[in-house]
């Protein structure tokens, strides 16, 4: 009986540094990129990229077939502020009715602290679209 739970605190204690680990390593990188970002660095990352993904002889145009653009527009709407607190909303009813009050709690709280981290950061970077090409939206 008391083997199972000896073995769930040894596999507990040995994940604790690598959470660790993983945060410590993960707030760096995002210092260093914000530090990037902050200085400019990642505007010739962004002309690169911009650049590769358009013809050569016509930056207007992105390369690939029609369907690709409306697929890659129709991806990245679902991160937007609607489809997201939509879907967040679902989710939270959805909760609500089965009085999962914690999970619920977790939700609104992870969905509300990402979207004031979103509108910190936007504010706080205050960078503009790179207009090396035509926006496509």
């Amino acid at each position: 009986m008391k083997a199972p739970r000896l073995r769930g605190r040894l596999a507990r204690a040995g994940v604790q540094p690598l959470a660790a680990l993983f945060c410590v390593s993960s707030a760096v990188v995002f210092l260093y990129l914000m530090d990037e970002a902050l200085e400019g660095g990642a505007d010739r990352l962004d002309r690169a990229i911009l650049l590769a993904l358009r013809r050569p002889d016509d930056p207007a145009t992105p390369i690939g077939p029609p369907w690709l653009l409306q697929s890659a527009i129709d991806v990245s709407a679902l991160g937007g502020f609607t489809v997201l607190w939509l879907l967040t909303l679902a989710a939270a009813g959805f909760l609500a009715l089965a009085r999962r009050w914690r999970a619920l709690a977790i939700l609104l709280a992870a969905i509300g602290g990402a979207s004031l981290l979103n509108a910190v950061f936007k504010t706080g970077f205050h960078r503009a679209r790179p207009d090396v090409v035509p926006h496509l939206t």
